[in-house]
């Protein structure tokens, strides 16, 4: 009997997570339910003061930094890179997204390190400043050195 009854509730319980997962995939009524858009809006995820920084940072020499040092004496004001120097890349722009669109702002921010020995907040500002150039919108969310945000969803858009 208590066999019985085990295989009872079992079948009990598949019958109801089934309609469960009907209606979760229906709407209650009958109407099928449409898949959310992707939002129009992308996530901010660095604010307005880390991007201010980082802009200053990009047109100012550094202290303890080679003179001459500035990104924009290399990457120039428009991050445009220099063209035919493949170590001076561009920052900004449909090949900056190209190679770095799929890439995490993780990614972008070790990058970084190797190049300049900076503060963390002063990496973190660079990478807000370049996400910023490429079209990402500062929010209330500061950006870390542990975010990890696939760049194309936030920039180029």
């Amino acid at each position: 009997m208590k066999v019985l009854s085990r295989l009872y509730h079992r079948d009990y319980m598949t019958r109801f997570l089934s309609v469960v997962l009907l209606f979760g995939s229906v709407g209650v009524f009958g109407q099928e339910r449409t898949k959310q858009p992707e939002s129009a809006v992308p996530p901010a995820v660095f604010t307005a003061d880390q991007a201010e920084l980082g802009r200053i940072m990009y047109r100012t020499q550094q202290p303890g930094v080679k003179a001459g040092s500035a990104c924009a004496d290399c990457h120039l004001d428009a991050m445009t890179g220099k063209d035919g120097k493949p170590w001076v890349p561009p920052l900004a722009g449909p090949d900056f997204l190209a190679k770095w669109g799929p890439q995490s702002t993780r990614d972008l921010y070790q990058r970084i390190q190797l190049v300049e020995p900076l503060t963390n907040e002063k990496y973190l500002g660079l990478v807000a400043y370049i996400l910023q150039a490429n079209g990402a919108k500062a929010g209330p969310r500061a950006l870390s050195a542990e975010s990890l945000v696939t760049i194309s969803a936030v920039a180029g858009r």
